[in-house]
């Protein structure tokens, strides 16, 4: 899967960073994270930001944005 997504990320110039979530700590996929120093641990760097952010507005023609909702279950979403 990482490599699927760091595939990606390198085509996408404009993106400056990836974070990837850490669950199965492969050492395969931890070295390649530790070589491009644009990859981020998200265990790492959660905990350097506030518990509350700001919404950012978005033009609906933006090329990626992360849109939460509650849907019919009324807990948040992440699409």
């Amino acid at each position: 899967m990482f490599d699927n997504a760091h595939a990606c990320f390198k085509d996408c110039p404009t993106l400056e960073k990836l974070i990837c979530v850490t669950r199965t700590k492969s050492e395969e996929v931890m070295t390649k994270m530790k070589e491009d120093p644009k990859c981020l641990y998200y265990e790492t760097e959660i905990k350097s930001v506030e518990k509350e952010c700001k919404c950012e507005e978005m033009d609906s023609e933006d090329p990626m944005f992360i849109l939460y909702t509650s849907g019919s279950t009324g807990k948040p979403k992440g699409m």
